[in-house]
């Protein structure tokens, strides 16, 4: 765990104010965000428009998840900061690189 805090660490910090969109569903984008403070609410829309909520990322989480663990580049989900929220901006490829060397 110690290793891949100080490698997060590498990465600008990035701040998002309450209600405020990290990532946009169907949006493709190369970075995952590593979550310092604050809670990201993961949430999708129903066919008639009703908010559903997914889960809530909390500090050390990575967010979209999926991303760790796939070759999926366009976000399947709306990632919103459900109170102020501080995280890393962290390259994809280089967390795929750290997640093969310890597994």
């Amino acid at each position: 765990m110690d290793e891949a805090r100080t490698f997060i660490t590498q990465f600008p910090l990035k701040h998002f104010v309450k209600g405020q969109t990290l990532i946009y569903q169907d949006i493709e984008i190369d970075s995952l965000y590593a979550v310092r403070s604050g809670f990201v609410k993961i949430h999708d829309s129903s066919p008639t428009g009703d908010e559903q909520l997914v889960w809530i990322a909390k500090k050390y989480d990575f967010v979209p998840l999926e991303w760790v663990f796939s070759s999926d580049v366009v976000s399947r989900y709306y990632y919103s900061a459900f109170t102020d929220v501080e995280a890393y901006v962290v390259d994809k490829k280089r967390v795929s690189c750290l997640h093969q060397r310890a597994p």
